[in-house]
């Protein structure tokens, strides 16, 4: 059975292509982030997206989701901020450097 083409079709520019590579070649890239321009660029560079999973270790739809909101933030935000976890909604947490080790001070 063949399968369908895909939804969400990834075409980099040059610039774009050498920001996530960049972004791969530093040493302090956090592995999410590191992992998410992999998808993309494989993406690109036409790796099936069961390949991507097995290479990542991760489920497709996770895939198809990163590349979506690739899709829909690029332009507004830059290659590497479409990349990056949205602010989540409520409270953030708040932590006190007086609190020491006993743990008052911390609220979650």
């Amino acid at each position: 059975m063949a399968r369908k083409p895909y939804k969400y079709i990834i075409r980099l520019t040059e610039e774009e292509k050498k920001a996530l590579e960049s972004l791969l070649r530093r040493g302090k890239t956090e592995r999410r982030l590191a992992d998410r321009a992999r998808m993309i660029l494989w993406s690109h560079n036409n790796v099936p997206i069961v390949e991507i999973t097995r290479r990542l270790g991760c489920s497709e739809q996770i895939v198809l989701n990163w590349r979506r909101e690739f899709l829909a933030r690029r332009d507004k935000e830059g290659p590497i901020n479409a990349l990056k976890d949205r602010q989540r909604p409520g409270r953030p947490p708040c932590f006190s450097p007086s609190a020491g080790s006993t743990g008052e001070g911390y609220c979650l």
